[in-house]
């Protein structure tokens, strides 16, 4: 009952202004979208259990996210990109993003045992991460994905690179998992 329209106010504000708790700077307005998202779907369950009459938030609207342009790479640039890739010792970490689709954070967190080249396949956990240079599980869909003989050939080539590793890529200064910004990095350098 004491959670009203300009309390919650209050709390967008200060979330807004000060939200970043490592930082004190303001939280951007994505994460506030997020956040307020959240906090609405929480409250209008709160009505459905019966411990709201109204709704604090019916009066809330949020802006919707800017649509992103993409550009699609033509088939001869896709070559051109994963050659570059090879030339620079990234190419088995980029041929798996294009081919099947991985997604940043899935690559830098594959281990050689998600790899079984009998078949030859991958197994793709979405809730394994890289935090900090370490694998961390979180409970995730798992998938898997049948490997080309070619991809297969690419990620043999890749383990005997560092054979006595866990993780699939490995950055070779450091022998860690790779970062996403570094990847990003290794992605803008191709």
């Amino acid at each position: 009952n004491e959670l009203t329209n300009e309390r919650i106010r209050r709390f967008y504000n200060q979330c807004r202004n000060t939200g970043n708790h490592r930082t004190n700077r303001p939280l951007s307005d994505v994460t506030m979208r997020h956040i307020m998202i959240l906090l609405r779907k929480i409250l209008r369950q709160a009505m459905v259990d019966g411990w709201l009459e109204t709704e604090p938030m019916a009066d809330w609207s949020f802006h919707e996210t800017k649509a992103v342009k993409t550009e699609t790479l033509t088939i001869q640039e896709v070559a051109d990109y994963l050659d570059t890739a090879g030339q620079l010792g990234y190419g088995a970490m980029f041929t798996l993003a294009i081919h099947y689709g991985l997604r940043q954070r899935e690559l830098i967190a594959l281990k050689w045992s998600d790899v079984d080249m009998e078949k030859p396949s991958l197994t793709v956990h979405a809730g394994r991460v890289v935090k900090g240079g370490k694998l961390v599980e979180y409970a995730g869909k798992v998938r898997e994905l049948q490997l080309s003989l070619e991809d297969a050939a690419l990620l043999e080539q890749e383990h005997s690179k560092h054979p006595s590793s866990e993780v699939l890529f490995i950055h070779p200064g450091t022998l860690k998992p790779y970062s996403p910004n570094m990847v990003r990095l290794r992605h803008n350098q191709i």
